[in-house]
């Protein structure tokens, strides 16, 4: 595990200690201070130690906060691989799986025929407390008028609609926001940086909190906001949602966000170009192909100098075999965030409607991504774009081997072939509703993506 933290310069007078070599390092040309595991009290001391520099001591806190929060992480992932191999090997020894007496209201999350694990092996980390709570209510006697209020499917479902409801609200405002702002930029007036500043920032902490419900928003394809707005909002999302995967420090993920948001500044002022509903002629394609250029002129009209920020807006149609434009660069000659919204624009592309075509469902798009990811966008953040959004992205409808079909709703990043998914239809096609963590049911697998629409 390695986790970062920029440091415009390593003090002079830091010398690592011989026993921390091995885990702390500085990165000069990414300007990273990067250590490898779970920093400990005593070696954030030790590394305090060795300079007052307050930037340095800064970033050597920031690690340290991070490391503990990735280790706790970590501790709840070893928890939920160990209930789910618990459960494969109670099936190999015949032995049925019968949740205990108390927890007779677990049953209602599945159909009669199947078998529910413990309840601690729950993993929908807020909606999980609501149902130990609930537990907890009939232990204390109030078994009957527990089951009247609630049963836990109900609080899960109601828990999952309280965060999809928020998320809707957020991307709802971040949108019209993101429309505000092109419509500003088209009147060539400025715009609140500071509120776009304020949206990524929560973004940034919903997605580290593991919220999914704001990126099975941005896997939807809705027509009623424009495509400009939407498209920098989906982009953001999917990009900090790599960068996690990359575990970039804060600071990190909020400039990748605010490039990704504004990346395409130089697409907005060629509006009247892209949103024809036909193909663009050449000598459009090759105007349409300046638009970084645009961008960077833009951004430097609103004080914005910051060089990462031109390098990337300059490079994100690059790729790393050297085919993309403008300057056909290759390899380690892109800057990471650019090959980051790369992939990002790649998939959010891929799986909405255009002008002169329709969107394609989210496994296929993973699939087109999976063909030409390496060639296109380089090993390491095809590696995390897949780790994240997995074999079956949110958003992807899928058969069950019960003939059942589903949506997928959340990855399990170390088991992409195991989401979380909501029942849409059982096998006979008549509409039920349920939710269902495929890792903590073995029994279950997805046999086949399936058309949108067909279940």
């Amino acid at each position: 595990m390695e986790i970062s933290e920029r440091l415009e310069n390593l003090p002079l007078e830091a010398k690592f200690p011989d026993n921390l070599k091995e885990k702390i390092s500085y990165d000069v040309d990414r300007k990273l201070l990067i250590f490898e595991g779970v920093m400990s009290e005593d070696e954030k001391n030790e590394l305090l130690g060795i300079s007052q520099d307050d930037s340095y001591r800064k970033s050597i806190e920031a690690l340290f906060q991070r490391s503990q929060i990735t280790k706790k992480r970590e501790k709840k992932a070893k928890l939920s691989l160990s209930g789910s191999r618990d459960i494969l090997e109670r099936e190999k020894e015949g032995t049925a799986l019968t949740a205990p007496k108390e927890n007779i209201q677990l049953k209602g999350l599945n159909p009669p025929e199947r078998e529910d694990p413990p309840k601690e092996r729950l993993r929908f980390s807020i909606i999980g407390q609501k149902i130990q709570e609930q537990s907890k209510q009939v232990d204390a006697g109030q078994k009957g008028e527990a089951e009247e209020k609630a049963t836990p499917q109900t609080q899960v479902t109601k828990e999952l609609k309280d965060e999809w409801k928020e998320a809707q609200t957020f991307y709802h405002e971040f949108v019209v926001l993101a429309q505000e702002v092109f419509d500003k930029i088209k009147e060539g007036h400025n715009f609140e940086m500071e509120r776009v500043r304020k949206a990524i920032e929560k973004l940034i902490d919903d997605l580290t909190l593991g919220n999914e419900s704001i990126v099975r928003l941005a896997a939807l394809s809705d027509e009623s906001y424009s495509q400009f707005a939407s498209n920098a909002v989906n982009v953001t999302v999917i990009s900090i949602k790599i960068g996690v995967s990359l575990h970039y420090n804060k600071s990190g993920l909020m400039e990748l966000g605010m490039i990704s948001f504004l990346r395409d500044i130089g697409l907005v002022l060629l509006s009247h170009i892209i949103e024809q509903p036909r193909k663009l002629k050449t000598s459009e394609y090759e105007e349409v192909k300046k638009h970084p250029l645009y961008t960077e002129r833009f951004l430097e009209g609103l004080g914005i100098n910051n060089e990462v920020f031109k390098q990337v807006v300059l490079q994100h149609h690059e790729r790393e075999d050297g085919s993309g434009y403008p300057g056909k660069l290759k390899g380690e000659a892109i800057h990471e965030y650019a090959k980051i919204i790369a992939v990002a624009e790649a998939y959010e592309s891929l799986t909405h409607n255009r002008p002169v075509r329709a969107g394609l469902p989210p496994h296929t798009a993973m699939r087109e991504i999976l063909e030409e990811g390496v060639a296109f966008f380089g090993h390491r953040v095809t590696k995390a774009f897949i780790r994240e959004f997995g074999v079956y992205p949110v958003g992807s409808a899928v058969e069950l081997n019960t003939g059942e079909t589903a949506k997928v709703i959340a990855v399990h990043k170390d088991f992409p072939l195991r989401p979380v998914v909501q029942l849409m239809a059982d096998a006979e096609g008549r509409p039920i509703s349920k939710i269902l963590n495929l890792l903590e049911k073995p029994q279950l697998f997805i046999k086949r993506p399936v058309e949108e629409g067909k279940h």
